[in-house]
């Protein structure tokens, strides 16, 4: 009988429900005529690139240049990793930064102010007209801005962000709404307010060149203002109703589980931070706060965990593409990795990975488990240290992971030692099982598929499971 691990991130607040956990790990689908549907594979782990520059506030990566703002300086961070201080960003809390051919604007939302630097310095916005902001955008040589507190957004001048009219404003007007964030997404601004959303175009009119595109609005909203992120030629958000959601062309879908909806509702830190990336052929759209971390393969639709052992929340504070890379900010010590295959830890520290099976069971007939095998590809044990005999951790509960059995431990095999096997014998008996798995060691952790030899019993009559 097969135990199906790998399915997804499915812990349910009645766990008779579902017990079912992937923490740093997710669904590969395998080729037809493979030894199995699918495997369970490990997470990229972040390696070290480059010196922290201090708590990370915000980046983005314009014409080719990477702009890195730490501690209270916007940095420009070369291919190397080498940076170079440009000038003082004022506050704290994470920020927005955009670019167009020749400048650079960051906002800060929670001091509403806003800077610029024009390729030689950086300086405050200080023009009589500037509104506050808590929101920045780019499109078409414009850095739009969302007034705080209101329904209306702002263009600067054209290329020059320094410079504001008091008259260059518009409203989101289909709703009456307060706007909280937007993203720009093919060539559309998109405003977020707490229960709406709405597109604008450039349309080139000379009295407010962004216009609003007829069939592009919606009655959900998004009050995070660093939830929404844009990948798989989608935009995607937690909504204002505790889901979250991918928009279609413009049809807010429901892309989450009753699961990951309970883990928003409970949360007590409400600044959820999303951002998308790749890992060999799979995107993803992450959801994250003090509380946990959610993460969306788009490529299979289904949700898995990420977790860094040690700390109570997840370490990346965001992630991004330049350089022919991924590039991730610790949100703990400002530290800067890029994403690697070939990497086991995250940091530089452990990163384990966790993964809980749905129930083994019989119509809730008592089944006796003589044997349990896990399938992991083997002999990928380091030369030296943690890693040269790799461990795998087997636990098992019988009340539908209230409680669990003791850690009961075997090796992957070390280096070149291909033929071993991960094997447990006399495992008892029950009528609903779920096991769970463990390895911390810094190997590559491929789980094939994994087997119960078992039996189901009834009125002491023994049935072929």
């Amino acid at each position: 009988m097969r135990i199906p691990f790998g399915t997804q991130s499915y812990k349910h607040t009645s766990l008779p429900i579902s017990a079912q956990q992937m923490v740093n790990c997710y669904l590969e689908p395998a080729p037809p005529q493979a030894k199995t549907f699918a495997a369970v594979v490990t997470a990229f782990g972040v390696a070290a690139w480059a010196a922290s520059l201090g708590e990370f506030r915000g980046a983005k990566l314009i014409r080719g240049a990477l702009y890195w703002v730490a501690g209270s300086t916007l940095y420009r961070i070369n291919s190397t990793g080498a940076a170079t201080a440009l000038g003082e960003i004022g506050g704290s809390g994470y920020v927005f930064v955009e670019g167009d051919e020749t400048n650079v604007m960051v906002v800060n939302p929670a001091s509403r102010a806003g800077w610029f630097y024009d390729g030689s310095t950086v300086a405050p916005i200080t023009d009589e007209d500037w509104p506050g902001a808590v929101w920045l955008g780019y499109i078409d040589g414009y850095f739009v801005i969302i007034a705080p507190d209101s329904g209306q957004f702002y263009i600067t001048a054209n290329r020059d962000p320094s410079s504001i009219d008091a008259l260059e404003f518009a409203s989101a007007e289909r709703y009456p709404d307060d706007l909280v964030t937007g993203i720009v997404d093919h060539g559309e601004v998109i405003l977020f307010g707490t229960e709406s959303f709405q597109g604008f175009y450039d349309s080139g009119d000379a009295d407010f060149p962004l216009t609003s595109i007829p069939s592009a609005f919606g009655e959900v909203g998004c009050p995070y203002p660093q939830g929404p992120a844009k990948a798989a030629n989608s935009v995607f958000f937690p909504a204002n109703d505790g889901s979250v959601r991918r928009l279609h062309g413009y049809v807010p879908e429901v892309i989450s589980t009753p699961v990951v909806e309970q883990a928003i509702e409970r949360a007590i830190d409400r600044n959820f931070i999303g951002f998308t990336w790749k890992e060999a052929g799979h995107e993803f759209y992450g959801l994250k706060c003090a509380d946990f971390a959610f993460i969306y393969d788009i490529t299979n639709g289904l949700w898995h965990e990420r977790a860094s052992h040690g700390y109570a929340a997840w370490r990346w504070a965001g992630v991004f593409r330049a350089y022919e890379r991924w590039i991730v900010a610790d949100a703990e010590t400002g530290a800067i990795g890029v994403l690697s295959a070939n990497t086991a830890t995250e940091f530089g520290d452990v990163l384990r990975v966790e993964c809980t099976s749905p129930p083994v069971s019989q119509d809730n007939r008592r089944v006796k488990h003589s044997r349990v095998e896990l399938v992991f590809e083997t002999g990928v044990g380091l030369v030296t240290g943690q890693g040269s005999d790799p461990q795998i951790m087997l636990q098992f509960s019988d009340d539908d992971g209230r409680t669990w059995s003791n850690e009961k431990w075997r090796s992957m095999g070390r280096m070149g030692t291909f033929k071993t096997r991960a094997l447990w014998w006399r495992m008892g008996s029950a009528r609903s099982r779920v096991y769970r798995y463990a390895i911390s060691d810094p190997v590559r952790r491929t789980l094939v598929f994994a087997t119960t030899k078992a039996r189901v019993t009834e009125n002491r009559l023994d049935v072929a499971a």
